[in-house]
């Protein structure tokens, strides 16, 4: 008799990260998601019957986790520098190993709800980095970031059934703050958060996401930088004396961390370590003095081309959308036109709903324009400003539109 296949749903973790990192990895070809992979399972396996064993599941299985191994950290063009999504993995690992840390020194910690944080914590990343952001403000006027964005994508617009402190961590990854702000056993709807300008967590696994992100940022920031051939001369000698690789640094970083009830406090000289690696990194911003790799000259100039393609898709889905371009019957083969329309069909009535409750307060072809944008990968997004290119040459005006 036959073996009948199980729905991936109902596989265990490990078996479900396996089948897709082994998808992914046929595309990619990547010896660090191998290595990745392989030291994951092991911490994976622990967490299968946590509380949050079904939000991990839901993350794992979503469209959008993917596509984070095609979203770029802060290189383009190349399988050899650190993807959006290689950096969740490598975030999850080392939250996880801090957070059971915690657990040794008998701390309570839920590790599955640390796993799922970790693993969730970018999905509202758009493609492109952090340089998206800024031409997202100036199409919606108003600050938006990504943790907002996965916030408002998975606890409003989609469907999924992914537990509220897991969207908090979405909300709240991103500040260094440590303050424990409010009561986690408060039944807040996503109505609240989305309107809240608080962003400290209601748990301490967040933190550890935190403390995994920021830190891991600056790290393998400088390490893809030295392989494009930044000079990183400057931090050399911290970097030798933390370690030999990045695992090793972060772990030198993070050894005297202690664990209190709503904080993580470092030791003075691994801050003063981690800190002088981030301003290498990324300056000082209130001083204007901007971080020898992002502000490289190489990298500020990709990122002003970048800019400029960004800022043409959005004014160019927004006006494809308020021209109702996508309902026209020729050129049903592009990409643009496909996403458009399903987005208008399958999730007109939460859009509705949030401008019936007071969450859009904009035009919502803006908002549109932002989320689906959000959905694309790089490629994918490449491929969508081609598409509206075409359309301009049938419709005038399209790439000069600017929506009211």
């Amino acid at each position: 008799m036959l073996k009948k296949d199980v729905p991936m749903e109902e596989k265990s973790i490990v078996d479900i990260f396996i089948s897709l990192m082994k998808d992914v990895n046929n595309e990619l070809e990547s010896e660090v998601i191998k290595k990745l992979v392989k030291e994951m399972r092991p911490m994976l396996r622990q967490v299968e019957t946590g509380k949050y064993a079904k939000d991990i599941k839901t993350i794992l299985l979503l469209p959008g986790f993917r596509n984070l191994f095609w979203k770029m950290q802060i290189y383009r063009g190349g399988k050899e520098f650190n993807s959006r999504g290689i950096h969740t993995l490598r975030v999850c690992l080392r939250a996880m190993r801090l957070a059971k840390r915690a657990i040794k020194k008998g701390k309570y910690i839920d590790l599955s709800l640390v796993a799922a944080n970790a693993l969730a914590h970018d999905l509202g990343h758009f493609a492109f980095a952090h340089v998206a952001e800024t031409e997202i403000d100036a199409l919606i006027g108003y600050k938006w970031r990504h943790g907002q964005q996965g916030l408002w994508k998975y606890g409003f617009i989609e469907e999924e059934a992914i537990s509220l402190l897991v969207l908090d961590g979405m909300l709240c990854h991103s500040e260094i703050e440590q303050i424990l702000f409010f009561n986690p056993d408060k039944n807040l709807e996503v109505e609240e958060q989305l309107s809240s300008e608080s962003r400290i967590p209601a748990r301490i696994e967040v933190l550890f996401v935190k403390i995994a992100d920021k830190f891991g940022n600056a790290i393998d920031d400088i390490d893809d930088a030295s392989r494009n051939g930044v000079d990183i001369s400057e931090v050399k000698s911290l970097l030798k004396a933390l370690g030999e690789n990045s695992e090793q640094i972060f772990a030198s970083l993070t050894k005297g961390i202690e664990i209190l009830e709503d904080r993580l406090i470092l030791k003075k000289q691994e801050y003063e370590d981690f800190l002088t690696l981030q301003v290498f990194c990324f300056g000082e911003t209130e001083k204007g003095i901007p971080g020898k790799i992002h502000g490289d000259p190489n990298l500020v100039r990709d990122r002003e081309e970048i800019k400029s393609t960004i800022s043409k898709i959005l004014k160019g889905l927004a006006y494809f959308i308020k021209s109702k371009m996508y309902l026209k019957e020729d050129l049903d083969d592009l990409l643009v036109k496909r996403i458009v329309r399903s987005y208008m069909t399958e999730k007109r009535e939460k859009y509705e709903r949030a401008e019936e409750i007071g969450l859009i307060n904009i035009n919502v072809e803006k908002i549109l324009a932002k989320d689906i944008f959000a959905d694309l990968t790089e490629t994918e997004a490449y491929e969508v400003d081609a598409n509206l290119a075409q359309y301009s040459h049938g419709y005038k005006g399209l790439q000069k539109a600017r929506v009211a």
